[in-house]
């Protein structure tokens, strides 16, 4: 698999600047449209035969981006890149054996649940630390 960023709802100025640094690191993008976010993330990336039925969910308006068969050295690379140009984008994964199956609303709805729980912790932490 040639490594992939699936990205949704950045803005084109983003996309734009994602596209120049995905190609300097080795890999592509591919912007992910609304109508597309119920197919399974391997259909979109090419790895399934594509005869799964399309989920429903809840549309989603954050930005996020979907790693796929990235090296840890691209991973680091866009992420730090992304950043030091000031694009901060909270929701992330990496393309995994489990999430591959996984539609982007459920995956969006996972890294919410990830985000929440770490909020809680580190609110609780620094309460401990009062």
């Amino acid at each position: 698999m040639m490594p992939l960023v699936l990205c949704y709802n950045l803005p084109l100025q983003q996309t734009a600047m994602l596209h120049g640094i995905c190609q300097d690191f080795g890999c592509s993008i591919y912007p992910v449209t609304p109508d597309e976010y119920g197919r399974r993330l391997g259909d979109l990336i090419g790895s399934s035969d594509g005869a799964c039925p399309i989920e429903d969910g809840d549309p989603f308006e954050e930005p996020m981006l979907v790693l796929a068969g990235l090296s840890n050295a691209q991973v680091n690379g866009v992420l730090q890149t992304l950043q030091d140009n000031g694009i901060l984008i909270y929701l992330k994964a990496l393309l995994t054996e489990t999430n591959v199956a996984w539609s982007s609303y459920t995956l969006y709805a996972h890294i919410c649940e990830e985000w929440a729980e770490l909020r809680r912790q580190l609110e609780q932490h620094k309460k401990q630390q009062r």
